[in-house]
């Protein structure tokens, strides 16, 4: 899809400044237009992004029994057109969150479980929000949803993941890139109308 962005740069010709994308965006072309100069237009630009979906970027954690999670919390929390398809954001900024993972016996195995609702720095939604349309995740953060939720887009940008919490149900969804982990007695309902195609890696446990 053809998606425009307006951003304001700098005001004078030294500085800098750095602006983000309102959520992840695959793609492999990007045009900058410039739309108002003083005198002459100069005009740089450096544009920083992830692989898609790859998995090895996904935030890492111990492989241990008795590992114990990290310091710091789930980073910068931003909740947008409340009242409205409001969109909710977390950017991490890049930190590393440490989060114990769920060990198979004494032995660490490709398929093992973050373990997010004890232990980790994690964003937590706790209650339904009936405006509540949009997730974001950014830069290493992980969110977990513990509610019943009506969300059409989950975005992430490869190195964030959302977890759905046991007993609660995420339905409507229309659009998903961001890593999962779906937790056992939880459901994630996809719109029947909409083709689904999976960019990161989505981890079930049990039923």
């Amino acid at each position: 899809d053809n998606e425009e962005y307006v951003f304001t740069g700098n005001s004078d010709g030294a500085s800098k400044v750095t602006r983000k994308l309102p959520y992840p965006v695959y793609t492999s072309n990007i045009r900058l237009y410039p739309k108002t100069w003083s005198e002459n237009i100069e005009l740089a630009m450096a544009l920083n992004g992830y692989a898609q979906g790859t998995s090895s970027l996904e935030p890492t954690g111990l492989c241990s029994p008795a590992s114990k999670g990290g310091p710091g919390g789930p980073g910068t929390i931003y909740h947008w057109h409340v009242g409205n398809a409001s969109t909710l954001v977390v950017d991490n900024l890049g930190k590393s969150t440490y989060v114990k993972k769920v060990a198979d016996g004494a032995t660490c195995s490709e398929t093992e479980a973050m373990d997010v609702i004890s232990q980790g720095g994690a964003a937590w939604v706790l209650d339904s929000a009936a405006d509540l349309r949009e997730v974001v995740v950014y830069d290493g953060s992980h969110l977990v949803l513990a509610a019943d939720l009506e969300i059409e887009n989950i975005y992430g940008d490869g190195r964030s993941v959302v977890h759905v919490a046991q007993n609660a149900t995420i339905t409507a969804v229309k659009t998903m890139t961001s890593h999962m982990y779906v937790y056992s007695f939880s459901h994630v309902m996809f719109d029947p109308d909409e083709t689904m195609t999976l960019v990161g890696s989505v981890y079930v446990q049990g039923t």
